[in-house]
């Protein structure tokens, strides 16, 4: 395989490998800098099996002496391990202030 193949490959390709090795590297770390006693075992970790994920929007308008705020919060729940999308959400709110 030619390194210019695989700099092709699309980042969602990279995305599980990525996040494999970076587990890794907790791991290694977590062995390393814990004592012996509140160190996991080796393959008997406990750690978070998904991962939530989101964003938060704002947007102010003001019409003279209305002030409108419009929120949207986007939120994904990832699996860790198969780091497949399990859940999808969105919601939107609005408010209105007179001064």
């Amino acid at each position: 395989m030619s390194a210019q193949w695989l700099a092709a490959l699309p980042a969602a390709f990279w995305e599980p490998v990525i996040q494999a090795e970076l587990q890794r590297d907790e791991r290694a770390d977590l062995q390393a800098n814990s004592s012996k006693e509140s160190a996991p075992r080796s393959a008997q970790e406990q750690a978070s099996d998904f991962g939530l994920q989101g964003s938060i929007k704002i947007q102010h308008d003001r019409n003279g002496s209305k002030q409108v705020k419009f929120y949207q919060v986007d939120l994904k729940l990832i699996d860790i391990t198969t780091n497949e999308t399990v859940w999808i959400g969105s919601t939107e709110r609005k408010k209105v202030v007179e001064n």
